[in-house]
């Protein structure tokens, strides 16, 4: 077995607890599941106070607009540090229009075990893992980026996926803040 696999960071991730996480969102109105037939979802952990969610908001609400016919995106909140005002300013100052919600029992951070924000987790309709991890290669390390991101892993792992060719690279060590158990 694959050492990724026998971690649980390749999936299938618990699409009965995904099915059973509910929350509504705390910017706009949406009450659904974290699953939806027939559409990907894309799970991007962020916090209003890590500096590298704030740079990457725009890009994943790029990515969330390029691709909506086709994926889903949630805005998952781990624990509960951020009020739903701090939450909603974060949301208003990035221009972010997919819905953000509250994983105060880190039910959804668990389920794939997500572990820094910015961190995110691309998979099927069935809970099957695309993608997961950083979003590009801009960030190298905490405090060190690169002028631009010259690879693209999640807009490269959406496109393969679209052309029915395997993503070739399923992980990608995300960089960021920690995500806390509080």
């Amino acid at each position: 077995m694959h050492a990724l696999q026998a971690q649980g960071l390749l999936g299938p991730f618990d699409e009965d607890a995904l099915n059973r996480f509910s929350a509504k969102a705390v910017n706009l109105p949406y009450n659904a599941g974290i699953l939806q037939q027939n559409k990907w979802t894309l799970l991007v952990f962020l916090s209003p106070e890590c500096p590298l969610s704030k740079n990457y908001a725009v890009v994943i609400q790029q990515l969330a607009n390029d691709y909506s016919d086709q994926i889903q995106a949630i805005g998952i909140i781990p624990g509960t540090t951020f009020s739903k005002k701090e939450i909603q300013q974060f949301a208003a100052k990035y221009k972010l229009s997919f819905p953000l919600v509250v994983d105060e029992k880190m039910t959804v951070v668990k389920a794939v075990e997500a572990t820094i924000t910015p961190e995110v987790v691309l998979m099927t309709d069935k809970a099957s893992l695309i993608y997961r991890g950083a979003i590009d290669d801009w960030a190298v390390e905490l405090g060190k980026k690169r002028t631009k991101a010259s690879r693209e892993y999640l807009r490269d792992a959406i496109r393969q996926t679209q052309s029915n060719i395997p993503v070739t690279q399923k992980i990608n060590q995300p960089v960021g803040c920690l995500i806390n158990e509080f």
